[in-house]
């Protein structure tokens, strides 16, 4: 509604925004969020960077699939040409990579005799490199295989998987000597 008050055109209805948000703010690349908005008394509606063509609403979300971290910026229109702004970011994180496994450690039986030797199988997933506590056999970059073992006293071998940012695996096998 309009009034005339002193030769001025005067409007009763208050633009106002009511929400503008992404949900969720953050996504790991290639996922999907929403940026939802609600306006009252406004003409006309839009966001940029430009999702798609937008009409005013009290409440309407849209999905966007952001690339980058990205800052949107949605601007209403009243019908006396006045303008309100809010923003929000979306924040895009890198898809994680796997965590490491170890798929498999086991030992050819589970004792031997003193003077024996024993072969332990291992196959890991996800690993830049593996090592083996006790060190008693260099695996390096290996995913799979086997090694021979001549324990003196029983003994508790651990296969560890390192895959990237440092993140570990680890799984034990524990061979008798009697």
């Amino acid at each position: 509604m309009l009034l005339v008050f002193q030769h001025r055109v005067v409007s009763l209805l208050a633009l106002k925004i009511l929400q503008f948000y992404a949900s969720p703010p953050e996504i790991f690349r290639g996922e999907q969020a929403v940026l939802c908005y609600g306006v009252e008394d406004a003409i006309s509606v839009r966001i940029a960077p430009e999702v798609e063509k937008l009409s005013p609403s009290l409440t309407r979300c849209i999905s966007v699939s952001p690339r980058r971290t990205t800052t949107y910026k949605f601007t209403a229109e009243g019908q006396s040409g006045d303008q309100l702004t809010r923003a929000t970011q979306i924040r895009v994180k890198p898809v994680p990579r796997p965590a490491p496994e170890v798929v498999y450690f086991t030992a050819e039986s589970a004792s031997l005799k003193l003077g024996g030797t024993m072969k332990l199988c291992f196959r890991l997933e996800n690993t830049e490199f593996a090592r083996l506590e006790p060190p008693v056999q260099e695996l390096g970059s290996a995913v799979t295989g086997c090694f021979v073992v001549a324990p003196r006293q029983t003994t508790t071998y651990t296969l560890v998987g390192v895959g990237t940012e440092g993140r570990t695996a680890r799984k034990r096998v524990t061979v008798t000597v009697q």
